[in-house]
């Protein structure tokens, strides 16, 4: 036993010994300004040791080919300026020339074939750089922080663009994806703030997470028919897309997809599309239309907050739940139309939706969120085709004159959780129509400006006062009218108004007089009459059944 224990020491130093020479073949060479390893007859440089400049790699040392620029090899080599490389070599390692900073100008050999991960990450001088054919994959983070590359030529050969390949771009204007890539990486051209133009190829079948997120100056974007899916953030902060075509092939749109997209006028989602993301089309402030299909079945929540310009949504039957704060700050809403799959309004749902008279809350609905009206300062009548819903959270800050209409028979309107809401029993005449509907108009003076607190009253006593700008909402029935406008200083005026059968009521003009010793001037008030529509368009149709 302690023979073998003897022996043990002297097979170590023989190992120890033996180390040199196992590691002869791959030692590091010195050349000239670079260091290099030899392996089967070709060498690898593996170090820069130079004082940079304008560098060049020599095509052979010692007889023997160069082939490859190893991993930073030129790492942080900031004084960098230009570097010629040989046609001998076929491949450029990760992080060859990371941060080569003062970097200008590069030729890459037509031989090579492969560009490591970092290859130039941040090389914030680098102006231009072509591709050679035989690159098939521009690895993650490739060209990320050339900040001054204007152009660059992906080759046929190329199948694959890698996570942030072209992060921070933000020079790069327009850029040609070849036919043959398939995957595009995340954060791919993300801040690529110049990018003006960009197509991308039939075999791509998503647009991945930020993949175009601050490309700031991009106006519009061909988006494949083989693409399905468009990925969280994938346009976000895409603030000059005018306009954008999704394929029939797209089946969901993730979250923020859209988001912050302040020059998208309209859109049209395709058929194929079952859930709009969370975000997916928020602070959109120029979308003045949009088109859900009839097989989405999920709106995320803030789903299309802050839509300032968008007049008119219809959510389709298949939705089930308007998720919280969905339409908030949509100020341009005046016509929504909620599908009868929905049973859950979420909170804050149509906070700030100031121009919407009206809603109609179809039979399913068994739960309103809380502030759902909130700030909905236009918003006079809430029309219930079914049961009160089981669930009903804090009304908020709403309008005042607030109603809520329900259907004779139905349950839950006496409920003490109405409180400032009045509610009131519908009946329907032979023609079914609600008993009232909203009239809504607007007086200004000879200059356009809106008067406030002017008395604008029916003959039956209801009356209300106009908002800062002039806006007023009643409640009318059908048949003829006889609106009243008084107020301090002002000279009663009346008008006959007549809500018919089709609701097919025209702007008139009405002239006021201001009061006070002999001085009379003239006041217009143009009060434009709008008669709200779908609400008997709703009754009418649960009648005929």
């Amino acid at each position: 036993m302690r023979g073998a224990l003897r022996i043990v020491p002297l097979i170590l130093v023989i190992m120890i010994a033996m180390v040199p020479l196992a590691t002869d073949n791959v030692r590091a060479e010195a050349y000239g300004e670079f260091e290099y390893t030899v392996s089967d007859g070709t060498v690898k440089i593996t170090k820069y040791v130079g004082s940079g400049g304008s560098v060049t790699i020599p095509s052979e040392i010692n007889g023997m080919p160069v082939t490859s620029i190893g991993e930073r090899v030129f790492y942080y080599c900031s004084k960098l300026t230009s570097i010629d490389i040989p046609d001998s070599v076929i491949s450029i390692g990760s992080r060859a020339f990371y941060e080569c900073s003062y970097l200008t100008n590069i030729n890459i050999p037509d031989g090579i074939t492969s560009i490591g991960n970092y290859a130039f990450y941040g090389c914030r001088s680098l102006t231009s750089i072509t591709i050679p054919d035989g690159v098939t994959i521009i690895g993650d983070y490739t060209f990320s922080g050339c900040s001054r590359l204007t152009s660059i030529n992906i080759p046929d050969s190329v199948t694959s663009i890698g996570y942030e390949a072209f992060w921070g771009c933000s020079s790069l204007t327009s850029i040609a994806i070849p036919e043959n890539v398939t995957s595009i990486g995340n954060y791919a051209f993300y801040y690529c703030s110049s990018l003006t133009s960009i197509i991308i190829p039939d075999g791509v079948t998503s647009i991945s997470y930020r993949a175009f997120s601050f490309c700031s100056k991009l106006t519009s974007i061909d988006i494949p028919d083989s693409v399905i899916s468009i990925g969280d953030y994938a346009f976000y902060e895409c603030s000059s897309l005018t306009s954008i075509t999704i394929p029939d092939g797209v089946t969901s749109i993730g979250i923020h997809a859209f988001s912050y997209c302040r020059s998208l006028t309209s859109i049209t989602i395709p058929d194929g599309v079952t859930s709009i993301g969370i975000h997916a089309f928020s602070y959109c402030r120029s979308l003045t239309s949009i088109t859900i299909p009839d097989g989405v079945t999920s709106i995320g929540s803030r789903a299309f907050y802050e839509c300032s310009s968008l007049t008119s949504i219809t959510i389709p039957d298949g939705v089930t739940i308007i998720s919280n704060y969905a339409f908030s700050y949509c100020s341009s809403l005046t016509n929504i139309t909620i599908g009868n799959g929905v049973t859950s309004i979420g909170d804050y749902a149509f906070f700030g939706c100031s121009k919407l008279t009206s809603i109609t809350i179809p039979e399913n609905v068994t739960s309103i969120g809380h502030s759902v009206f909130s700030y909905c300062d236009s918003l006079t009548s809430l029309y219930f085709m079914g049961d009160a819903p089981t669930e009903l959270g804090a009304w908020g800050n709403i309008n005042p004159n607030l109603e809520a209409y329900y259907i004779e028979g139905a349950t839950g309107f006496d409920s003490t959780s109405w409180g400032k809401v009045k509610t009131i029993a519908m009946t329907f005449p032979a023609t079914p129509l609600p008993v009232e509907v909203p009239i809504s108009g607007k007086v200004v003076d000879a200059d356009g400006n809106g008067l406030k607190g002017v008395k604008v009253s029916l003959e039956n006593g209801t009356s209300v006062t106009t908002g800062d700008d002039g806006s007023f909402s009643i409640m009318a029935s059908q048949g003829e009218h006889t609106l009243t406008f008084s107020g301090d200083k002002i000279e009663e005026t009346t008008k006959s108004v007549t809500v018919d059968g089709d609701f097919d009521l025209s702007s008139v003009t009405v002239t006021l007089r201001e009061g006070g010793g002999d001085n009379t001037m003239l006041l217009a008030a143009v009060v434009g009459v709008i008669a709200v529509v779908i609400v008997a368009a709703f009754v009418f149709v649960r009648m005929k059944k």
